[in-house]
């Protein structure tokens, strides 16, 4: 996987990952998804990104 396919490159986070998660784990929140996976807890370079993607489902 290139470093351009990760939402979040600190936690190496992608979106298939982060689509598999929501289908097999139920996880449909940002916030469940940070406690899953850590992501934009590090640099924080991603949140923005995250944030858009669940901007229905921030809680």
């Amino acid at each position: 996987m290139k470093n351009d396919d990760f939402v979040c490159k600190c936690k190496e986070l992608s979106i298939e990952e982060i689509k598999y998660l929501e289908n097999e784990r139920g996880i449909k929140t940002l916030k469940e998804l940070v406690k899953h996976t850590k992501a934009g807890t590090a640099c924080g370079g991603c949140r923005n990104k995250l944030k858009e993607m669940f901007k229905f489902n921030l809680k």
